[in-house]
This record gives structure tokens, C-alpha cells and sequence, in this order.
């Protein structure tokens, strides 16, 4: 089994992701340079990671382009599944046309919006869905996003899986190397990981430390 895996963002994740499929199968991980770091782990006999300089979502042209070279080199590398690690790519839909042969999987993190996401709302909305609606299948990380994708958009719901969201072992794996332990001082401490945006309700978790 071959499997191209596109991810043009959450770094982490993607990687972690790659090197777990590339235990049962070959995987071609694309994704953008701009995330390349010597901390991540080189490619193995099985993994074969692409830093791409991918352009941003309003970059049109550039962006078309970059589908087209991105899309002639995976059709090189011919793969038995193309996995698109996010639904809100909107250039994502030029692949479709361009990878017919080839199934397509895409993960779908978040079914419904976030409230007060507006990262994600200046994304025209009607254009990542058809990246969820095109595709041959998608994943989503519970039962519920299951039930609200298939009440949402019209897909079967023999084309939507579901596939819990795991713990990255990365951040151990750092904790590790550089010796990271808790302190014994007393003092209250919170690790966040994700985006500080307004919805995650920070300030009533400050409110009550």
C-alpha cells in the first residue's frame, strides 16, 4: 500500500501521523518548508517527507501552480490512496480533477465551526466543504462529528470513519531529550496546547487559578 499524505498545516500532528501510517504502508508526507525543523526525524525506509514552499490561501495564481506540481508529483510517485490531512485548503479542490484515477481521504478536524473562529470564517466555507463533499471518503475523530457530518453534508454514511484523535508522542519525546520535570515549588501551573483564540474560554479558566 501506498499513501500520499497532504498537510499543509499542523506540523505535528502530520509528521506523527506519517510515521504511524508508515508502519503498514509507504507514505509520501507533503508538506509546507516553512514548518521544516532538524527537531522533526529524518525520512525512513518507509516515509518519504517533501517540505514544499507552499503558497498561502490568497495567493491565486502561485497557489494554482503549486496544485499543479504538487498533483504531477504525486501522479510520479503513484500512490494507492491520496489522504488530505485538513478539509480547509481551499485549493485542495484543484487536485480532484487533476488525481481522478487515484481515491481521495480527507480528515475533517472540525465538522462544525468554532464559535468566534474567524481564522477560519474569512475561509470561504462553501468552497472547503466541496473538498469534503468530492472526496471518496472522509475521517472524522467521534461518533458525534460522525452524526453531524452526515446530517451536514450529503455523504453516505458508509464514506465517513471514524478515527479518535491520539496523543501526540512527540511532546514526551521532547520532555525527554531536554530533561523537562515538574517543578516542586508549589506554584500552580497551566500547559495549553492549540490556538489562543477567544472560544477556548481561557479567561474563565484564569478566573478560576
Amino acid at each position: 500500500m501506498r499513501v500520499a499524505l497532504i498537510a499543509p498545516d499542523i506540523p505535528d500532528y502530520a509528521v506523527e501521523f506519517a510515521q504511524t501510517i508508515a508502519e503498514q504502508a509507504d507514505v509520501l508526507l507533503c508538506i509546507p518548508d516553512k514548518y521544516q525543523s532538524q527537531s522533526y526525524p529524518p525520512t525512513s525506509d518507509r516515509l518519504e517527507v517533501r517540505w514544499l514552499p507552499w503558497p498561502r490561501q490568497r495567493q491565486l495564481l502561485r497557489s494554482t501552480l503549486f496544485m499543479t506540481r504538487l498533483a504531477r508529483q504525486i501522479r510520479r510517485w503513484k500512490p494507492d490512496v491520496v489522504h488530505v490531512l485538513m478539509d480547509n485548503y481551499i485549493w485542495t479542490n484543484l487536485l480532484f480533477p487533476m488525481l481522478r484515477r487515484t481515491a481521495i481521504l480527507t480528515t475533517v478536524h472540525d465538522v462544525r465551526l468554532h464559535p468566534g473562529d474567524l481564522r477560519m470564517a474569512r475561509v470561504a466555507r462553501i468552497l472547503s466543504n466541496r473538498v469534503v463533499t468530492c472526496s471518496d471518503a472522509i475521517l472524522v475523530h467521534g461518533d458525534e462529528l460522525r452524526q453531524q457530518a452526515t446530517s451536514i453534508w450529503p455523504i453516505n454514511s458508509e464514506r465517513c470513519f471514524v478515527l479518535p484523535l491520539a496523543p501526540l508522542r512527540r511532546y514526551r519525546e521532547v520532555a525527554d531529550e531536554k530533561g523537562f520535570t515538574k517543578p516542586n515549588d508549589g506554584v500552580f501551573r497551566v500547559l495549553f496546547f492549540g490556538r489562543i483564540c477567544e472560544y477556548k474560554g481561557l479567561r474563565y479558566l484564569l478566573g478560576t487559578c
